[in-house]
């Protein structure tokens, strides 16, 4: 038997010879040495009467035996090695990065390196519907990382800029808000006809192979004007359509619009399905900080990385499409917008995004340095289409399968000109966007829609109220100069708890770390720490709110 000792042992084989032999443990290696050790001839974890000291018989006793500690939290850690990596031994993602405690002893990465870690990250969500079976449809999510030997550690501009441009008066589809289409539907097209002439050809060409494509032209009556009118920006919009041949290939397609004097294009903006799965499988990254808004001339600062990580995406993973929810940039100034546009042309799938409080121009603490606006996000990446009272709306929607997916702009820093806030709250969340989402979601529920994704930029629930949607103002009393104004969450949650658990999940950034909420009320909606270790099965019952941690490598400034 072995006596309950952490480091020592003694072994006593009953009706035989007393053997006595005494082995420390190493805890971190979990390994035991002295009287038995490894490499040891006679065999390790094995003794016999050879180890005694008697030697009036060498086969009066034999024992083979193991030594092994607890894994209180299933991360594949023992306590000793928990202890010697200053991990906690009851969660299995101590710093709650998205890698566990494991893998960051493996790869010699800090395991309590809080919300910061130098690494780039993805999740992966897989959608099964009735899995398992006779329960509501469900979705797995795992949080994975580039490993070493896949990162570029430079930040050589692997990427051409040419042809890089503004898609201007083509506003739908884009290549931040792509569109699906099967083979039994037609192919839509959203025009700023007040600038242009008419339209005249309409071109796929597949990203696979250049020299396969189909036009549709007007003089062949291709090309169908649904409807034309003015838009809440005062532009006149023509919607066409063309139908798609039975015999297209599938695949992702770039989009050319000619005109009579003039060529748009949306590349990457169009994928043809022969259907929409019922299974399927999407990557969310988020705070990708392209550039570096606090230097100058750093406008492709991450793009090797980047690189790395789609090259990842697109050779292993193998999604039906990828989101990215905000800070796309880290100044939103036209040389990062290009160059993020240009990486995202290397993507084998469509890509949805969202922009953050990057995006917005809100890196650089001097102004003197080349912040953007968010108008390079809409002139490059996707264009605006509604306005409100309290400003425009960068949100949008669209259909896969059964499920509906929403993307709205969760705004800019809104502690501007207050005492330093870090992570900054944030503007978005307006009325009127609340209300769009309502009527959206309604209209999706109409169409036979039974689940929503929601994605933005910053955390509705969580941190103490830090980071999320709120707003503040000044109170003249020195003691405490700011006050919350208004808590911009509180009826969204309000919202989606009344929707009978159709929404499934809410999905974010800005915060720099991994982990998720579930049972929100408008009581609980400020909660501290997460309450959700993201690397599980979820079911209908619950809305889970999951944070993303940054795709971009050592960014230490901001949110």
């Amino acid at each position: 038997m072995m006596t309950p000792n952490p480091y020592t042992g003694k072994v006593l084989v009953a009706g035989c010879v007393l053997l006595l032999i005494t082995v420390s443990l190493q805890s971190a290696a979990a390994q035991w040495f002295n009287d038995d050790y490894p490499g040891d001839p006679n065999g390790y974890g094995h003794v016999s009467g050879e180890e005694d000291g008697d030697t009036r018989d060498q086969d009066d006793c034999e024992l083979w035996f193991d030594i092994t500690q607890n894994d209180y939290d299933w991360d594949g850690l023992t306590g000793s090695q928990e202890k010697a990596q200053g991990s906690k031994p009851f969660m299995p993602n101590s710093d709650m990065d998205g890698l566990d405690d494991r893998e960051e002893y493996r790869l010699g990465t800090a395991a309590m390196h809080w919300g910061k870690d130098i690494d780039l990250y993805y999740r992966v969500v897989s959608v099964e519907p009735k899995f398992p079976v006779n329960v509501d449809d469900g979705f797995t999510t795992e949080v994975k990382k580039l490993i070493e030997d896949e990162r570029d550690l430079t930040d050589n501009d692997d990427v051409s800029l040419s042809g890089i441009g503004s898609p201007r008066d083509l506003l739908y589809p884009a290549i931040g808000c792509p569109e699906f289409v099967d083979k039994s539907t037609s192919l839509k097209v959203m025009f700023n006809m007040s600038t242009s002439n008419a339209v005249i050809r309409v071109h796929l060409v597949s990203t696979q192979d250049s020299t396969y494509q189909v036009i549709w032209r007007t003089e062949n009556n291709e090309i169908q004007l649904d409807n034309s009118g003015p838009d809440a920006f005062g532009r006149t919009i023509f919607n066409y359509s063309v139908t798609l041949p039975n015999d297209i290939l599938t695949g992702l397609y770039n989009l050319t619009v000619y005109t009579s004097i003039d060529r748009f294009d949306a590349p990457h903006s169009v994928q043809v399905l022969d259907n929409f799965k019922t299974s399927f499988k999407f990557v969310q990254l988020t705070d990708v900080h392209i550039g570096n808004g606090w230097e100058w001339g750093k406008d492709n600062h991450n793009v090797g990385d980047f690189l790395a990580l789609i090259n990842r995406i697109n050779k292993l993973e193998k999604p039906d499409f990828v989101t990215i929810t905000g800070d796309l940039t880290d100044a939103g100034n036209t040389g990062e917008t290009t160059y993020f546009k240009a990486c995202l042309l290397k993507f084998n799938m469509p890509v949805f995004l969202t922009p953050g409080n990057h995006d917005h121009g809100d890196s650089a603490p001097n102004p003197g340095l080349d912040l953007g606006t968010i108008d390079n996000y809409n002139n490059y990446l996707v264009p605006r289409f509604n306005s409100g009272s309290e400003g425009d709306l960068d949100d949008y929607s669209f259909n896969y399968s059964d499920y509906h997916f929403i993307f709205f702009d969760s705004g800019g820093v809104t502690d501007i000109g207050l005492p330093l806030v870090d992570p900054p709250h944030l503007a978005g969340l307006t009325t009127d966007q609340l209300n769009w989402m309502k009527s959206d979601y309604n209209t999706a529920m109409a169409a036979g829609k039974t689940h929503t994704f929601i994605f933005t930029h910053g955390p509705i629930v969580g941190h103490g109220g830090a980071g999320t949607h709120n707003t503040y103002e000044l109170t003249g009393d020195p003691d405490m100069p700011v006050q919350l104004k208004e808590d911009r969450d509180i009826p969204f949650v309000e919202w989606v708890n009344e929707q009978d658990m159709t929404v499934e999940a809410v999905f974010c950034g800005h915060m720099h770390m991994s982990g998720g909420y579930i049972d929100i009320d408008v009581n609980t909606i400020n909660r501290e720490n997460f309450n959700l270790y993201t690397s599980s099965i979820f079911f209908t019952q619950n809305v889970v709110y999951i944070e993303t941690t940054t795709a971009c490598a050592g960014y230490t400034h901001g949110g």
